[in-house]
C-alpha cells in the first residue's frame, strides 16, 4: 500500500519489492559495530532490516510524519532501533550521537527544495570515511514533471547527481541502479544509487582528478541504453495494464526510440479498448507494415488479426487475415474468421 509516495504496510511482505531491494543493497555493507542513521525512514521497514538482518549496533530512524513513526514503533521495532519524529533539518537538535558510521537516505533528495543544505547536513553528521547510501530518480530515464511527480521538486541526471555529491565532499565508491526491482551494477537505470565515503577538504585536494576518473569508470559499467529500454518496456506495460493513461503515453513515446512493433501494438489496443476504431486501425496498420523479425513477429501477427476484426470492408479483412496466416499458419482465430468470410 502507498499513502502518497509513502509505503503503508504492517509486514515486510506488503512493502513494495523495489523498496526492499534498495535496503537489501545497504545490508551487505553494515557491520555489527555500526551506528546507523536512517533519515526519512518512513514507517521503518528499512531501519528494521538494518537492525535485525544486518545486526547494526544501533539504528536511529528519523521521519517528520508522526503516523509513520507510530507505525514503525508498532510493527518494525527492535531493541537496537530508536525512532524519532523530526524534520530532517532539525535532526541535530534531538539526536545524541555527534557522528554516524553509516547514513542511509533512500528516495529523499528529490523531495527537497534545499538539496545542497541537506547534503551538507549529512556530511556533517557522517564520520570521516563513513558511508552514505543515497538514491534518487534518474532524470535521464525518468524525466521530471510536476503532474507526474507531484511530491518531487526535481530529478537528477547521472552527471548532475555525481557532480552534486562530489562538490559537497562525498566520493562515490560504488554505483548501482534499478530497473523495475532489479538492482544492477553501474548508474543508468530508473533509480540511481550511490555508495559514498566522506572526505574532508584536504583529502579532496590531494585527489583532484579522481572524481572524474571514477565517474567515467562507473558509466562504463552500465549499458545505459539497455537499462533505459528495459525499464521503459516493463513500466509502459505495467502502466497500460493499470489504466494510468498519461504516464503510459509519456513512456510509450520514449519506447518508440528503441522498438516499434510492441509499443505501436499497445497504442492500437489502447484505442480499440476505448471503442475509437479509426485510431486503433492507424496504429495496428503501422505495426503491420514493419519488417518482420524474430523479436517483433508476434506483435505484427496480433496487429494483423486486430485489423481484420476492425476493418469494415470484406476485402481488407481477408487481406489482413491472409498475411496473418502467412506469418503464423497455426493462428486458430485467423483461420476461423477467414473461413467465415470466404
Amino acid at each position: 500500500m502507498r499513502k502518497g509516495e509513502r509505503q503503508v504496510a504492517n509486514t515486510l511482505k506488503k512493502v513494495r519489492r523495489d523498496h526492499i531491494e534498495r535496503y537489501n543493497l545497504v545490508l551487505k555493507s553494515i557491520k555489527s559495530t555500526d551506528i546507523v542513521l536512517d533519515i526519512a525512514c518512513g514507517i521503518g521497514y528499512g531501519s528494521y532490516l538494518i537492525a535485525k538482518q544486518a545486526k547494526a549496533f544501533k539504528v536511529t530512524g528519523i521521519d517528520k510524519s508522526a503516523s509513520a513513526i507510530r507505525t514503525g514503533k508498532k510493527f518494525y521495532n527492535s531493541k537496537n532501533i530508536l525512532y524519532l519524529k523530526s524534520d530532517i533539518f532539525e535532526v541535530e537538535k534531538i539526536i545524541k550521537e555527534k557522528f554516524f558510521d553509516v547514513i542511509v537516505t533512500i528516495e529523499t533528495l528529490e523531495h527537497l527544495k534545499h538539496d545542497k543544505a541537506y547534503l551538507k547536513l549529512l556530511h556533517k553528521l557522517l564520520k570521516l570515511n563513513g558511508t552514505l547510501f543515497i538514491s534518487t530518480p534518474n532524470e535521464d530515464v525518468m524525466p521530471y514533471d510536476k503532474k507526474s511527480f507531484p511530491f518531487h521538486e526535481r530529478h537528477y541526471s547521472t552527471q548532475e547527481f555525481v557532480a552534486l555529491l562530489n562538490s559537497l565532499g562525498f566520493f562515490i565508491t560504488q554505483a548501482f541502479s534499478q530497473v523495475d526491482y532489479h538492482v544492477l551494477n553501474g548508474f543508468g537505470g530508473w533509480i540511481n544509487i550511490a555508495v559514498c565515503r566522506k572526505q574532508d577538504k584536504k583529502m579532496r585536494k590531494q585527489q583532484p582528478d579522481r572524481f572524474k576518473k571514477t565517474y567515467s569508470s562507473l558509466l562504463k559499467e552500465a549499458s545505459q541504453r539497455k537499462l533505459e529500454k528495459d525499464f521503459i518496456r516493463l513500466e509502459s506495460d505495467r502502466l497500460f495494464k493499470l489504466g494510468r493513461d498519461k504516464e503510459f503515453w509519456f513512456l510509450n513515446k520514449k519506447w518508440l526510440k528503441f522498438e516499434k512493433a510492441h509499443p505501436l501494438y499497445l497504442r492500437g489496443f489502447f484505442w480499440e479498448r476505448r471503442g475509437i476504431d479509426r485510431y486503433a486501425i492507424r496504429y495496428f496498420r503501422r505495426a503491420s507494415l514493419l519488417k518482420v523479425d524474430a523479436k517483433n513477429k508476434a506483435f505484427i501477427v496480433s496487429s494483423l488479426f486486430h485489423l481484420a476484426q476492425l476493418y469494415k470492408r470484406r476485402d481488407l479483412k481477408i487481406k489482413a487475415l491472409k498475411k496473418c496466416l502467412r506469418l503464423a499458419p497455426n493462428h486458430q482465430g485467423a483461420k476461423k474468421l477467414l473461413k467465415s468470410l470466404i
